[in-house]
């Protein structure tokens, strides 16, 4: 499903260059939850970034169902990442003024979709996450995890093929951010959507099936997560 081949990323150049990334290797089976875990500056984010297209790698290359995605055009991967890749951010990233149901409905809206067509989707997918309830509040009239589990539904309404989450219980107590994780993970499986999510948080990598450790730009350790650690399912 992703296959990262010698993937570097450079900041800058000459003395001061900032070396990101550093000849990353790396394969993520389809379907299945990578957790990537590190200090900060390891490169976490970045490796991030270049899996969304967001960011150019200097040298590597990265393949998403065998879709080279560092040789996409900007418009081609803008449509690339719309249909293929959600997002789950630590801070939400959901618009203030527009209510849950319509938080959802913006990807199909901007890929051309009606809203007649969108709602139905939208609704479903809050439903899922279980905020069937919630449809007309705005992100202010939610708590904090009820705006992750919106931004969750935004994030597969197009069920993509990849679920890329930076920190997603970053800014959510223990209880709320067992459920969101508990959501990425139970969705992730029903749609048969590939996670990758980056975290500090070991109790947060429990719900992974493997861990990808990265130490000053470079993939130090890979390991899958013993049974007797892994969250209960």
């Amino acid at each position: 499903m992703i296959r990262i081949e010698k993937l570097c990323k450079v900041y800058g150049s000459g003395p001061t260059a900032i070396h990101a990334l550093k000849d990353v290797s790396l394969e993520v089976r389809r379907g299945e939850f990578l957790v990537l875990m590190g200090p900060s500056g390891s490169g976490k984010s970045t490796l991030l970034h270049l899996l969304a297209g967001l960011e150019a790698p200097t040298s590597g290359e990265i393949y998403l169902d065998e879709m080279p995605i560092t040789k996409m055009s900007d418009d081609q991967m803008t449509v690339f990442r719309r249909r293929h890749i959600g997002f789950v951010f630590q801070f939400f990233n959901l618009l203030p003024t527009l209510s849950a149901e319509e938080n959802v409905a913006l990807p199909l809206l901007l890929d051309g979709q009606s809203m007649k067509s969108a709602r139905p989707k939208a609704v479903s997918m809050l439903e899922r996450v279980g905020l069937g309830r919630r449809l007309n509040h705005r992100p202010d009239e939610l708590s904090g995890g009820e705006a992750q589990r919106v931004a969750i539904a935004r994030a597969l309404v197009f069920e993509p093929s990849l679920l890329i989450a930076d920190e997603p219980t970053g800014n959510l107590d223990s209880r709320n951010g067992e459920e969101v994780l508990s959501v990425i993970r139970d969705l992730a499986r029903q749609f048969g959507v590939t996670v990758v999510m980056a975290t500090h948080d070991p109790r947060a990598a429990e719900y992974g099936d493997r861990i990808a450790r990265l130490r000053d730009g470079e993939l130090v350790e890979e390991g899958t997560i013993p049974v007797e650690r892994k969250a209960v399912r």
